[in-house]
């Protein structure tokens, strides 16, 4: 896995701190 992987393909743990950061669900994020 290189570094463009892990931009477009973020883990579900970043995505989800990310959600929660900004107040709105995963699936918001992931539309």
């Amino acid at each position: 896995m290189n570094e463009s992987d892990v931009v477009v393909k973020p883990s579900v743990q970043t995505v989800a701190k990310i959600a929660k950061a900004f107040g709105v669900s995963i699936e918001e994020l992931i539309k």
